[in-house]
């Protein structure tokens, strides 16, 4: 499951005008598959905060997930459809 999410953060990535913020997604990517899931949340939701559709996909999942942040399916929906 977690494949097209990568997919679609590094499509993201390409696509993306600014370095900056591209990179603070792929320094969550990395935090993530490294196991540092707390850390990956922090950059993610910092980035959903601030309108970054990818890292609200991200932020939903890790809420579904209960990954670097207590299980929560209500705002796990609310950020899927912010992302959407």
């Amino acid at each position: 499951m977690i494949g097209w999410l990568k997919r679609l953060a590094l499509i993201g990535l390409l696509s993306h005008a600014t370095l900056g913020s591209a990179a603070t997604l792929l320094d969550g990517i990395r935090a993530y598959d490294a196991g540092r899931h707390g850390a990956a949340f922090e950059i993610f939701e910092d980035l959903a905060l601030n309108g970054n559709p990818r890292a609200q996909a991200w932020t939903g999942y890790l809420y579904e997930r209960g990954e670097g942040v207590v299980a929560n399916l209500q705002e796990a929906a609310r950020w899927y459809m912010e992302g959407a």
